[in-house]
């Protein structure tokens, strides 16, 4: 990528690669060395802008790996630099994942804080699909704090606005949402359905996260149902799909599962080696800064 000429097109050109294989197709890894080139290069010609969009790129990267204090670290500088900014766009998104982090942390105070400070900049400066990201993560926000009413209206206007713009993923989000609200609800069956199509749309667009939690929650809802043979055919789906990804919470929900249904079926070793299975979380790396 050099022979970009321009520093700010290379800038633009490693962000724009970073991003894509940190939320395209889920690699961050791969991803790391284009945002650490592009926040180095956009630092040395001192471009705020350019700044701000790196440290939010990075910190989302970090995200998706589950190292998330370092992740709030990037995500606060960038809200300094884009702060200063006339365009609110990128300080929205910073605000947005700060949310997404504190929820991630279980501190849904601070996480609905930073979201609704994020909704009102995209009421005011974005279109209404960054409108529809920002509800449907207050909904998980809504969700995990039990406050299910607030939840389920968040995710069916989220869902409402994806569909204007067919974003697939988002709606998918928001089947998913809906579905999980209701089972805490004890309403499988409308959970069930909610799942089911979040699971079809998920798999026609093949995003590995929201594939594997639909046939969690599909899972899980079965379960419910007492329906065990589907409740295991989904968890050891589900397992398959999340393979070397960081989904933690995904993964265990499914060994609970598993172990749950060893339980009613009467498999008493088996129960015993799914309850012993530790999920631990690689060694962290020290990021470059």
């Amino acid at each position: 990528m050099e022979e970009f000429g321009d520093p700010k097109l290379l800038v633009s050109a490693y962000n724009a690669m970073g991003w894509f294989l940190t939320n395209t197709i889920e690699a961050p890894n791969e991803a790391k060395p284009y945002l650490e080139k592009a926040l180095k290069t956009a630092l040395e010609i001192n471009d705020s802008s350019q700044i701000g969009t790196s440290l939010t790129y990075n910190g989302f990267m970090y995200q998706m790996k589950s190292y998330y204090k370092t992740a709030m670290d990037y995500y606060l500088q960038s809200i300094a630099y884009r702060e200063k900014l006339p365009n609110k766009r990128g300080l929205a998104f910073s605000y947005n994942l700060v949310g997404k982090v504190y929820e991630f942390q279980g501190n849904y105070k601070k996480s609905l804080e930073y979201h609704q400070i994020a909704l009102e900049l995209r009421k005011k400066y974005t279109d209404s699909l960054q409108v529809a990201h920002s509800l449907k993560n207050m909904g998980w926000s809504y969700l995990k704090d039990q406050q299910h009413e607030k939840s389920i209206a968040a995710f069916e206007r989220s869902i409402e606005l994806s569909k204007k713009y067919n974003h697939q993923r988002r709606i998918s989000f928001g089947y998913n949402g809906l579905g999980s609200n209701y089972l805490a609800l004890k309403q499988v069956d409308t959970a069930l359905a909610y799942f089911k199509k979040a699971l079809v749309l998920s798999q026609q667009i093949n995003i590995d996260f929201n594939i594997s939690q639909a046939l969690v929650g599909c899972s899980s809802a079965y379960f419910e149902k007492e329906d065990y043979m589907n409740a295991k055919q989904s968890a050891e789906q589900a397992v398959i799909v999340i393979g070397t990804h960081r989904y933690f919470d995904q993964l265990k929900e499914t060994y609970r599962i598993l172990y749950k249904v060893s339980e009613k079926q009467k498999h008493p070793q088996l129960a015993l080696d799914l309850s012993l299975i530790h999920i631990s979380e690689p060694t962290r790396r020290t990021p470059i800064s």
